[in-house]
């Protein structure tokens, strides 16, 4: 039986995991992960979507920044 694992992911953790699944998923998709590049895969994914994220807050000011 697996062990479980318990998460407490911030809401900008969340959004960042999700983004970065969807880019492993592209990577899957384009067949362009194997047994040899899986975790290699993975770990540009997250460096990506943490890339897309600063580039984001950086852009983009939010409601609570204006008070």
């Amino acid at each position: 039986m697996r062990e479980r694992i318990g998460l407490r992911l911030r809401p900008s953790e969340s959004v960042v995991v999700r983004a970065a699944a969807d880019i492993y998923a592209a990577y899957v998709q384009s067949n362009q992960v194997d047994e040899t590049n899986r975790d290699k895969r993975i770990v540009e994914s997250v460096e990506v979507a943490i890339e897309i994220a600063k580039m984001t807050e950086a852009s983009i000011r939010s409601d609570e920044e204006l008070v």
